[in-house]
């Protein structure tokens, strides 16, 4: 896991200097540009219901841990937090770093309000907050990739154990593209997101 991790680091790294010097600019904006949303595609609907699972995600993440707590597992307790703490490094330390803001337009900001329930607060951190990397796609890389873990310990059950590492991993591969679909993120942020994500993983 070690190797994993320098590797992801390294690649995080690597890549977000390209970016900051704009080496991706135009793939970024022709990406934006050429993407096409169709509210009768189930692309569309799929996007929506993965964008809105990081409500449900906050009272499993919740439950988890107090599960833990109870039953006195500290390795788990400590790992869940020690994910967490990193998501929340991400969100708050590394979007305000980097200063890369979100697509300006209209319909990225349109998709960016109607995530955040109509809250004020949550209006004006999803339209002026920097967008760099994407935080749905390093927190559920990380909550996912977590659960498919806790799935090969516990889960005695091999036909269970699979269905739901299964559907961790494809959560995983489907957030990143839904992202860039509903124009609320670059590519870029995206990909950043899961080099991210991935390696607090195998941190």
């Amino acid at each position: 896991y070690l190797f994993l991790f320098l590797l992801f680091a390294a690649l995080f790294i690597v890549f977000s200097f390209f970016v900051k010097r704009g080496d991706l600019y135009q793939l970024d904006h022709y990406v934006e540009q050429t993407m096409t949303v169709s509210p009768n595609s189930l692309w569309y609907w799929g996007s929506w219901v993965l964008a809105y699972l990081y409500l449900p995600l906050i009272v499993v993440l919740i439950s988890i841990f107090c599960l833990f707590l109870l039953r006195r597992q500290p390795f788990e307790t400590k790992l869940l937090l020690l994910c967490l703490g990193s998501w929340g490094f991400s969100e708050f330390f590394l979007k305000p770093f980097f200063q890369i803001s979100c697509p300006s337009s209209p319909l990225g900001k349109f998709f960016s309000l109607q995530e955040v329930a109509n809250s004020p607060l949550l209006h004006f951190y999803a339209l002026k907050y920097p967008c760099y990397p994407s935080g749905h796609t390093v927190g559920y890389v990380i909550f996912f990739g977590y659960l498919a873990f806790l799935s090969f310990l516990y889960l005695k059950n091999k036909f269970w154990r699979w269905i739901v590492i299964s559907l961790a991993v494809l959560v995983i591969i489907l957030i990143g593209p839904s992202r860039v679909y509903l124009h609320v993120h670059w590519l870029s942020d995206v990909i950043a997101g899961y080099l991210l994500g991935f390696t607090i993983l195998m941190g």
